[in-house]
């Protein structure tokens, strides 16, 4: 027995209309004109704030409690006034509207938010509040605390402290003169100018007071007064004294070329470089180390090895520190043909020159590196991985390595396409943000998302020109699931319809999707149901049921857009809304059913478009 679906909002069909009194009027089953009657909300709109500011994090800023309120509302019934509260719950004092608002925000900087009621001529009242959330920001931030250290030629600023309880500090300036500090930030030479929050100058003249004043900037570009310091970058021309320069086992004749030295030394700068020489002079300045290694000259018998050190401050030694060394080369005590003059560990026979590196712990190839410490790690000797940055689990597949163990910021996965970026590697889900999120070389791709998801329900079959629903059987729908609610995106459909009957369409959570449900005016977490010809929505688990009414002709058509805005999804058909700010949160699917014709449904499509 074929039961009859019942709609879950009463259908207001304005059949007729008459131009006395500038009232609209439905005909009933005799043919007599009754008044319509209005029972929805004033739909709005473009809520905003007049002279606030938008910031790159979406946040919307005021400089001042009293505020402008404005937003496209609308009414079959005209939209005669607003309630405008700091409470979700409830809302006292209603004002004329006119397209704005007046509204008062609390004390106290930070984030607020503004909650809006609408009524329409007929008494309507908006179900729930619109809300508004703002950041307050009347104040520039307020100021910490400078620590200034002086050394030989250069200075460290450390500052700390500083605060705003509004949009929050974006960075810091810097600025300096000669004497005293600047008597504001919109003076003197910017010496720096980001989020740091410590700072070493150098070069600076020696014996000269030098002043900084150092001011927090937010978000809006509200600059504090600042705080000062004031120092004199000292002065100190001593070179480093060598207190210790051997070999790093104290023997002064070496069977091998390569000799480790040892080296002690002290400054009041601290020691930042060294340069080791057989010469009178030197020009290789490396960074300081206090076990070097050196290559003597390749001849047996006595050498000299000179050393020169460099402070923090550029004071070099005047003259070199000196070690004489004999070499004797001759002895091969592992018989491993590399003799000791040339062997790392001549009383090993697995170390010498010319050996492949392994991962065993030791220098194999006496080039002073072991195991994946050496760059020259033989191929197969450990692992194949390949840099990771990112941490994604995928590496770079232009930088492979030879590692002996994996190591954190390497993978043994390679393809991804942008290792500066952890949302992007291969099987990523695709979004709508303008990168190449799952690294298949397409960038916001209409994503698949429907494909092979579709659950048929009664009589359903796939055709080239879309899914076909008939609707003679008892029951006849299709859920098609839509996948997780995407920002800034729209999914489209096209519905044709066939020799009259009815079409309802229900964007829920795809656990309770169901077409009977639909058909039978019931459902558990049914969010948004409407008639393709009516364009009614429903409340939460709410439910009103009535026949299904004014079927459209047959071969027209519906297209129907899902778009997902800022957290929100609005149900568009033809162009018109009929279901607007829904949650985007509340379902994941699309279910159609249909009774007593055919409908044709395109295939559904995503597009990165808000």
């Amino acid at each position: 027995m074929t039961r009859r679906p019942h709609l879950l909002l009463t259908a207001l069909i304005t059949l007729a209309a008459c131009e006395s009194d500038d009232k609209a009027f439905n005909a009933d089953q005799d043919g007599l004109l009754r008044p319509a009657v209005d029972f929805a909300a004033p739909t709005v709109r473009g809520l905003a704030v007049t002279g606030a500011t938008r910031l790159n994090d979406g946040r919307t800023v005021v400089t001042q409690r009293d505020l402008v309120l404005t937003a496209s509302a609308t009414d079959s019934s005209g939209v005669t006034s607003v309630c405008v509260s700091m409470d979700f719950k409830s809302c006292v004092v209603w004002q004329d509207w006119d397209g704005s608002a007046l509204a008062e925000l609390s004390p106290g900087e930070g984030e607020k938010s503004l909650y809006l009621w609408f009524r329409d001529g007929a008494g309507n009242v908006s179900r729930r509040p619109h809300t508004l959330r703002l950041t307050l920001d009347r104040f520039a931030p307020d100021d910490g605390q400078l620590e200034v250290a002086n050394g030989p030629g250069s200075v460290q600023l450390d500052w700390w402290g500083f605060n705003d309880g509004g949009v929050g500090i974006d960075g810091y300036i810097v600025v300096q003169d000669a004497g005293s500090a600047p008597s504001s930030c919109e003076e003197g030479t910017v010496v720096y100018s980001g989020p740091a929050t410590t700072l070493e100058l150098t070069d600076l003249a020696t014996g000269h007071p030098y002043g900084w004043r150092i001011c927090a900037v937010d978000l809006l570009g509200q600059t504090s007064r600042g705080v000062i310091g004031v120092a004199e970058s000292l002065t100190e021309l001593d070179a480093p004294i060598v207190t210790t320069f051997s070999t790093a086992d104290g023997e002064t004749s070496v069977n091998n070329r390569a000799v480790t030295l040892r080296v002690e030394a002290a400054d009041a700068n601290g020691i930042a470089a060294m340069c080791l020489s057989e010469g009178p002079t030197c020009d290789e300045w490396t960074a300081f180390t206090p076990e070097p290694r050196f290559v003597l000259a390749d001849e047996d018998g006595a050498h000299t090895i000179s050393l020169w050190l460099q402070d923090g401050i550029g004071n070099r030694s005047p003259a070199p520190s000196r070690l004489d060394l004999w070499l004797d080369r001759a002895v091969d005590m592992d018989g491993d043909g590399s003799p000791a003059g040339l062997d790392c560990d001549d009383e090993d026979a697995a170390k010498r020159p010319g050996l492949d590196e392994l991962c065993n712990g030791f220098d194999d190839n006496c080039d002073g590196l072991a195991d994946d410490a050496d760059p020259g790690l033989a191929i197969g000797a450990g692992l194949r991985a390949f840099r990771d940055l990112d941490l994604d689990g995928f590496g770079d597949p232009g930088q492979p390595v030879e590692v002996c163990a994996l190591q954190p910021g390497l993978s043994l996965s390679n393809g991804d396409c942008d290792d500066s970026a952890a949302g992007s590697f291969p099987g990523a889900a695709d979004s709508c943000d303008g990168e190449d999120n799952d690294c298949d070389g397409d960038i916001d791709e209409v994503r698949a998302l429907l494909d092979g998801a579709n659950q048929p329900f009664g009589a359903t079959r796939e055709q080239s020109d879309g899914l076909h629903i008939n609707g003679t059987d008892e029951l006849s729908g299709v859920i098609i699931d839509a996948g997780p609610a995407e920002a800034n995106s729209t999914l489209r459909f096209e519905l044709t319809h066939g020799d009259g009957g009815v079409v309802g369409v229900q964007w829920s959570a795809a656990a309770y999707a169901d077409p009977e449900a639909l058909l039978e005016g019931r459902g558990k977490g049914l969010r948004a149901l409407f008639s393709m010809t009516g364009a009614e929505l429903l409340s939460e688990d709410t439910f009103a049921t009535s026949d299904w009414s004014s079927p459209l002709p047959p071969g027209s058509r519906q297209l129907v857009e899902l778009i997902h805005h800022e957290g929100l999804v609005d149900v568009v058909v033809d162009g018109v809304p009929v279901a607007t700010d829904l949650p985007a949160d509340i379902g994941d699917a699309v279910v159609f059913a249909v009774e007593d014709e055919a409908v044709v449904i395109s295939p559904p499509t995503w597009t990165c478009e808000g």
